[in-house]
């Protein structure tokens, strides 16, 4: 019983993980390169 729940709790987890790094990843990306042309027009 209790190995089939990890299992199925590990499965999710990965996919609630791979589904976050779709999401977020883009956005952190995006994110990053607002803050290097931020710190570019403040060192100008």
């Amino acid at each position: 019983m209790a190995n089939s729940d990890d299992c199925d709790f590990f499965m999710w987890a990965e996919d609630l993980r791979l589904m976050l790094h779709q999401w977020f990843g883009p956005l952190y990306f995006v994110t990053l390169i607002q803050n290097l042309r931020l710190h570019r027009l403040i060192n100008l």
